[in-house]
């Protein structure tokens, strides 16, 4: 698990989830939280595959989940404060 914040002009370019360093094993689903306590604006995640797409009502108290090798992206904070939880499962290393 991961706790993510993100304040003002923070953003997260595209990436995916990823274990590169285990032989025996790979990250299978990500799943996202959003526990922001505060409003805010801009923080929008999207996700990649074959066109972009904007992930639609990500608001405090919900939660997204997605293959982990999927690139996606968080962009900037405009005002406020965005907080998240990432949980990652696991399995056998994908062939």
């Amino acid at each position: 698990m991961n706790y993510n914040t993100y304040d003002v002009g923070e953003e997260y370019t595209w990436h995916i989830d990823a274990d590169m360093n285990s032989p025996i094993s790979d990250i299978k689903l990500t799943c996202l939280l959003n526990l922001s306590e505060e409003k805010y604006q801009g923080g929008d995640l999207y996700l990649f595959r074959n066109k972009e797409v904007k992930v639609e009502k990500f608001s405090p108290g919900s939660a997204v989940v997605f293959p982990s090798f999927l690139d996606h992206r968080v962009d900037k904070i405009i005002s406020g404060k965005r907080a998240t939880l990432a949980i990652w499962m696991h399995g056998p290393k994908f062939r």
